[in-house]
């Protein structure tokens, strides 16, 4: 058989292993509806059969179904699910008691719920009550006899402990972290806000998943309307799967077009009880170490909860330092561009030769350099945060040097090319917030191209749209500038950063139930010691 003959076979015949290829078919079943009306039943066998349809048993492994006898003669069965529940709770404080005590059979409900030694225990009357509440972790137990089920707190499943903050590190303040718990969270939280009239409102979102989500809010302080909408906005929530509070941003977002972030995403249980305390909402979803905060403007975005650690001299001086390195991230590159681009003649005639020798046998425009080197780096920034260990970091330094001496060497770029982009780059590790720093490097790749088509003229025009159309966004009916953009009594300042004492209001864009946050006078000592003084 010639060379010819074989590439016919192949070409026109199946080979063995596509033969024996599986065809994946068409998905022809309907969706089975489960029988009776959701009710618990005093019947032992309904209850049973449902569970059992309910959640494939036999079939799955993963759910533990018990039947045993009361000591009164009467059956009963308990199901929960392998892993998520501790067995030394279930064997002592359910079974145990329920197999041993005496029952009276006249008040048979009472009883039972008497004899579960369980301190945290509802009696729900639906079946998808208890279906929810074996998905969480708990257990539920069936009585013969008794229409209701119990069910009773049994979570124990692994989960990550309480660590340090990786992304909002500080040197000053709290030094815990939020974990993928959502219990653990609001219990973080409410360890500093220790009031009463701090609101935990549970939420199931996603039809299929459906994870636990919690609305905070201060009741008495935070403004009901502003709580009402963040509940509307999540209880409308139509979606098979919804996990993480990075989903949940998205979806309950205003404008989810915009480059510049709604919400603030921290992990930092400290500023979320400051935010809380000012009269905001915060939403906590199983599964992130990340708390969401709402409504916030540009101003929240560049603050830290650590400034309110620092001397307010100190804590200035960082914000002007995160302004200036946002500046410096977002217009830098394209101002460099427009310089040696269209405005050659506002530079100093000795910095003028110096770009000239450094751009002397660089073949490709200034434009082009500064995209190139843009996604380079980029590119570094990306590889040393998916590469594992220590490895990423070193990945990071040693790649960045490697290409930057390479590109020059080469002629490829400039050296003060290079010299602009690790000084962007540097500005924008600066900046405290993960998205808000996503949206200045895009913003930035805008205006690097308008410098390099039309110059300042360009940057110009870009400015004016990305600021016009920022003050005109709202954030559940705050403005994206506010409290300066639309202009109200609150005194506000993006870098200031007024001593305790002086933080006598909250922001009344927020309209909150109470604007006065401490007297004018809250240092009493000094009153105590003039009038000690004076006698």
């Amino acid at each position: 058989m010639n060379w010819f003959s074989k590439v016919k076979d192949k070409l026109l015949y199946k080979s063995e292993e596509q033969a024996n290829s599986f065809p994946l078919p068409p998905y022809e079943g309907r969706e089975e509806k489960m029988s009776g009306n959701g009710k618990v039943s005093a019947k032992y066998e309904k209850n049973l059969d449902w569970m059992k349809e309910r959640f494939s048993i036999p079939q799955n492994n993963d759910i533990v179904l018990r039947e045993f006898t009361l000591k009164n003669r009467n059956r009963a069965f308990l199901v929960h699910i392998d892993g998520m529940v501790r067995s030394a709770t279930v064997n002592e404080f359910i079974l145990k008691p329920l197999m041993m005590a005496e029952l009276s059979e006249k008040n048979l409900k009472e009883a039972v719920a008497d004899t579960l030694q369980i301190n945290a225990m509802k009696q729900q009357k639906r079946l998808f009550d208890a279906e929810a509440g074996i998905l969480m972790g708990d257990t539920a137990v069936f009585v013969e006899g008794v229409n209701v089920v119990y069910v009773c707190e049994t979570k124990g499943f692994d989960k990550r402990s309480v660590g340090k903050p990786e992304n909002e590190s500080s040197i000053k303040g709290a030094q815990e972290a939020f974990s993928e718990s959502i219990r653990t969270n609001t219990t973080l939280i409410r360890r500093i806000v220790r009031s009463p009239n701090l609101v935990t409102e549970m939420i199931q979102i996603g039809t299929i998943n459906r994870n636990p989500c919690g609305v905070m809010y201060l009741k008495g302080l935070t403004n009901p309307a502003l709580v009402e909408e963040v509940k509307r906005r999540i209880g409308s929530l139509n979606s098979d799967f919804l996990y993480g509070s990075g989903m949940v941003e998205q979806m309950i977002e205003d404008g989810p077009f915009r480059l510049l972030p709604n919400l603030l995403s921290t992990e930092r249980p400290d500023g979320v009880a400051h935010h809380l305390c000012q009269g905001r909402v915060a939403v906590v979803v199983e599964g992130t170490p990340q708390v969401l905060v709402m409504p916030v403007g540009i101003s929240n975005l560049i603050k830290s909860p650590e400034d309110g650690q620092m001397r307010w001299q100190y804590a200035t001086l960082t914000r002007l330092t995160r302004a200036l390195a946002i500046l410096l991230s977002a217009l830098l590159p394209g101002f460099f561009v427009a310089i040696v681009n269209f405005h050659r003649g506002m530079i100093p005639t000795e910095l003028l030769i110096a770009i000239a020798k450094s751009q002397e046998n660089v073949p490709l425009p200034a434009m082009v350099e500064m995209l190139l080197m843009e996604f380079s780096f980029e590119l570094i920034r990306e590889a040393g945060i998916r590469v594992p260990g220590v490895i990423g970091g070193t990945i990071g330094i040693v790649g960045g040097l490697i290409l930057g001496q390479a590109a020059v060497t080469a002629n490829l770029i400039s050296p003060l090319t290079i010299i602009v982009i690790a000084v962007t780059g540097i500005a924008s590790f600066a900046i405290t917030d993960f998205s808000f720093a996503f949206g200045i490097r895009i913003i930035r790749v805008m205006l690097i191209l308008l410098a390099g088509w039309f110059g300042f003229f360009g940057m110009g025009i870009g400015l004016a749209a990305i600021t016009a159309l920022t003050c005109a966004q709202e954030n559940f009916g705050v403005g994206e500038f506010s409290p300066k953009v639309p202009k109200t009594n609150f005194k506000s300042f993006f870098v200031y950063a007024p001593p305790p004492w002086k933080k006598e209001y909250r922001p009344d864009d927020l309209n909150p139930a109470h604007l006065h946050n401490q007297p004018k006078i809250s240092r009493r000592w000094i009153v105590k010691r003039g009038r000690n003084h004076e006698k």
